[in-house]
């Protein structure tokens, strides 16, 4: 699996290469289709580590319910 500084250069490359080849009719929709893939990188990968994070510090989230856990 990619880390996100590695896709986020090599979206960058493609997008340059994109810039630099294509004419107006297709580099726009390229460029939009780049920056929605680098947003959903970013926050793919925001996520995750938030998850590492709570779960190393022992404050991941749980299904308790209404009373905690325990059973009535």
């Amino acid at each position: 699996m990619l880390s996100a500084g590695t896709a986020f250069i090599l979206y960058l490359a493609i997008a340059a290469a994109g810039v630099a080849f294509l004419d107006g009719k297709i580099r726009t929709p390229l460029l939009i289709l780049l920056a929605g893939l680098a947003v959903k990188t970013w926050v793919a990968h925001s996520r995750q580590k938030a998850e590492v994070m709570g779960e190393t510090e022992g404050t991941r989230e749980t299904n308790a319910g209404p009373n905690g856990g325990e059973t009535p």
